[in-house]
């Protein structure tokens, strides 16, 4: 029984976030273990949000030529082709990470922003609706989906996470009226 207890929480638990790395130490942990992908791709991150577009490719190509999939180097090589202007690219890479890593918060967030960008509400919402039931507390699910619904002009959906959210922030007076809006609206 303390093995299947422990396998359920195992499974149930949230994937454990990455320590957190200066610029140097991601720079340093590269040089100590280059074939780390999951390093490399944070690094590529770094450059990109430093404005080293070219080094970031270098770094996402290396990483993605042993696996295409991964889902650190999907999500940053996705900001990267976005700032090119390139967002069907950028949809490309996350869907075919999110097939291979389909419980993969990040990938499954970046996605579903991305379908939201595009208003592809629809696909948007079961993009957040998958994160949601794969990693339910990795990510606010619940104000992306309410984000989109409102968008996608949902309303019966909408009220329904409006109402999960109220629950659990009893003293958000802003969510209480807009569900009160919605449900005067609906009679």
């Amino acid at each position: 029984y303390r093995e299947h207890a422990a396998a359920a929480v195992k499974a149930a638990a949230p994937r454990l976030p990455d320590k957190v790395l200066t610029y140097a130490e991601l720079e340093a942990a590269h040089k100590a273990a280059p074939d780390d992908a999951d390093v490399a791709a944070r690094l590529a991150g770094e450059y990109l949000r430093r404005d080293r577009a070219d080094d970031a490719r270098k770094l996402l190509d290396a990483v993605r030529a042993k696996d295409k999939t991964h889902p650190g180097a999907a999500v940053v090589l996705a900001r990267l082709l976005k700032r090119a202007k390139d967002p069907a690219g950028a949809t490309a890479a996350l869907e075919e990470a999110a097939k291979a890593h389909p419980a993969d918060a990040r990938v499954l967030l970046e996605l579903g922003k991305l379908y939201a960008e595009g208003k592809d509400y629809a696909q948007a919402a079961a993009t957040f609706e998958a994160g949601r039931a794969a990693a339910p507390a990795e990510a606010d699910w619940l104000t992306e989906l309410a984000r989109v619904y409102d968008l996608g002009k949902n309303s019966d959906r909408l009220a329904a996470v409006l109402e999960e959210q109220t629950a659990t922030s009893a003293d958000d007076l802003a969510l209480h009226l807009q569900l009160a809006k919605l449900h005067a609206n609906a009679n």
